[in-house]
């Protein structure tokens, strides 16, 4: 019985840029391909993987059949940080074959590594320091300054990542070799990938004498974006937006020339990322100015939850939540005035996954919205192009890393119930974990450690209802599994459980 990896009630995909956007989308998630291979060069075995995948996902078929339009002409190149576990980088180059005129490429760039902890560190979270933009100057263009984290991933992906796979080219390099006439390239990512996405083209903008040997520098660049945080100050997205809408449209391709710029970028109502790093969505003046409040980034659920309706001590417990952590963190990047790029129209119309907290506790509110925030930011995408069947299933879009798909039986008793009902936890690439930890929420106990079965693709245990917690409907319930060679949490982003109890 195949796996059902979709959520419901999303309103039909808005037609803006809609083929150029699943295709972009497609190429987003192949990234992520053999993110948790951790051999000395994972690239053969993730451009094997790529060329199997890009054949079941549709947007990327030749139309009527099951064979791709697509194929990988340069990488897919791996960088890791010398030392540690896992991939923080990779990225790949792919030419549509089918396509007459102008070639078409597309540059996909890998977001986040969830496994690793460089990569978390580093290239995402290492924003309270800014630095000119262009790279490598003093002087920033128009003021123009971007993080310290988008800088460390501009200069990886630019000066140590070459191909050893494909053509034993830079990136630049490559793109010199293909250029003698004209092309069209547009860089794609989700996440970490989609600010780079971004700022990539930007930087292949601006540098286009450097590798476009066409006549006149001809060739056009375009970037589509997926749920990506902010790269720089109010002065690089300002810049960033005029030299989009400046640019040459691309020739002969799917791109929406009603967007009037080269730049889309695609965020989810419902996604929290594309608020980091601004101060003032995570901490801000309240509307009257009397005190300050949550940003806007912690209302974002406020539809199936409200932080300010909890009450007594639970409320006590946001506020100075608030006042010590949340404080803390927008001013970290106060004086940094990250700004977002611009959007082409509104966010993308998301849709709640599950019922919400388990309780009104502080706690079961915080947990909900975590939880929420990581199936928005990971799921809600493909699910809204209606691709959530291909993007997510991950016998396509082979991650290497551990993934849970399933639990069964969907049952557990109450703490003081007897017998305690075995739990089994299904996946992908379970083999191998050590020193596991299952946690499903403040509401479910876990009573025995997980044991791998001998195929090393479930895991047993058995949960509990926490008999000091009262609850009257079934539980949705995020299982997380950490203990990846001692590294790393996986969560479980496919599919929401119910835990059915008795009362």
């Amino acid at each position: 019985m195949s796996v059902n990896y979709c959520s419901t009630g999303y309103p039909a995909p808005p037609s803006t840029n809609l083929n150029q956007r699943e295709i972009m989308l497609s190429f987003a998630y192949l990234a992520y391909t053999g993110e948790g291979i951790t051999t000395a060069n994972p690239c053969p075995q993730i451009l094997e993987q790529l060329n199997t995948s890009m054949a079941q996902i549709p947007p990327l078929q030749i139309a009527g059949t099951t064979t791709s339009a697509w194929e990988i002409v340069w990488g897919p190149v791996a960088y890791t940080v010398p030392g540690a576990i896992y991939q923080d980088n990779m990225m790949f180059i792919a030419k549509n074959t089918e396509a007459s005129g102008t070639p078409q490429y597309v540059l996909a760039i890998r977001g986040t590594n969830f496994a690793s902890e460089v990569d978390w560190l580093v290239e995402d979270f290492n924003v309270v320091n800014t630095v000119c933009w262009p790279l490598a100057s003093t002087t920033p263009s128009a003021g123009a300054m971007i993080s310290e984290s988008a800088s460390i991933d501009m200069n990886i992906l630019l000066y140590n990542m070459t191909d050893s796979v494909t053509t034993q080219l830079s990136l630049i390099d490559f793109l010199s070799s293909i250029t003698s006439e004209p092309i069209n390239i547009c860089v794609t990512g989700h996440s970490l990938g989609g600010m780079l996405a971004s700022t990539m083209a930007l930087y292949l903008l601006e540098n286009q004498s450097t590798w476009d040997n066409s006549n006149n520098t001809a060739s056009t660049v375009a970037f589509v974006s997926f749920a990506a945080p902010t790269a720089g100050n109010a002065a690089f997205a300002a810049y960033s937006n005029t030299m989009f809408q400046n640019a040459a449209r691309p020739l002969g391709t799917s791109w929406d020339s009603n967007l009037n710029t080269n730049g889309d970028v695609v965020q989810c109502s419902l996604d929290i990322a594309p608020y980091f790093y601004t101060s003032s969505n995570i901490y801000t003046n309240s509307d009257d100015d009397s005190e300050l409040i949550a940003g806007p980034l912690f209302s974002i659920y406020n539809d199936t939850f409200n932080f300010s309706n909890l009450v007594l001590i639970e409320k006590k417990e946001w506020e100075a939540f608030q006042s010590t952590v949340l404080a803390g963190l927008a001013a970290l990047t106060l004086n940094n005035n990250y700004t977002q790029l611009a959007t082409c129209g509104p966010a993308l119309t998301g849709v709640y996954n599950g019922p919400g907290p388990a309780s009104s506790t502080f706690s079961d509110y915080l947990g909900a919205f975590v939880s929420q925030a990581i199936w928005q930011h990971s799921n809600s995408y493909p699910n809204i192009f209606n691709l959530c069947q291909q993007l997510l299933d991950p016998a396509i879009i082979v991650r290497n890393s551990p993934f849970l798909t399933s639990i069964t039986p969907a049952g557990a008793k109450r703490l003081d119930s007897e017998p305690v009902v075995p739990i089994s936890i299904s996946g992908y690439n379970l083999t191998g974990l050590s020193n596991l930890f299952v946690y499903a929420g403040p509401w479910i106990t876990v009573s025995n450690p997980p044991v791998l079965n001998e195929a090393g693709d479930t895991l047993t245990t058995s949960f509990v209802i926490n008999k000091s917690k009262a609850y009257s409907a079934p539980l949705p319930v995020s299982v997380t599994v950490s203990g990846i060679s001692g590294i790393g949490t996986v969560t479980s982003s496919a599919v929401v459980f119910t835990i059915e109890y008795e009362i």
